[in-house]
């Protein structure tokens, strides 16, 4: 975009982002296990382990424990926006992006048109 400097997303950032996207992907109402997400995502289990304590304390996943347990979205992936993750989860430091507040790029679309 003419006038925009480029944003730049920390690899924390994105990771949260694709962790985000793959439980929107992925998302039959059950828990997903971190280890399935790391698989998907090509992340180690270890990094992701930080990222979702991030995720979890602002609100956007939730833990199920058990067997069957791993984590699945607060609410549907409709509800969440790119500048939404970032900024709750304070992923890019002090850097402000006050056009993201109002960039709706929804996960559900992500999923399908990106990353793919």
């Amino acid at each position: 975009m003419k006038g925009l400097d480029a944003m730049k997303i920390s690899t924390k950032g994105r990771y949260a982002l694709r962790m985000m996207c793959d439980l929107a992907m992925n998302d039959t109402g059950a828990a997903i296990p971190l280890k399935d997400i790391a698989k998907n995502q090509d992340i180690s289990v270890k990094y992701l382990e930080q990222i979702v304590i991030l995720l979890s304390r602002a609100g956007f996943v939730k833990s199920v424990r058990g067997a069957q347990g791993g984590y699945k979205l607060t609410n549907p992936p409709k509800y969440y926006t790119i500048g939404m993750i970032l900024s709750k989860c304070k992923l890019n430091g002090d850097k402000k992006f006050p056009f993201l507040s109002d960039y709706f790029v929804y996960f559900a679309d992500v999923g399908r048109n990106v990353f793919r």
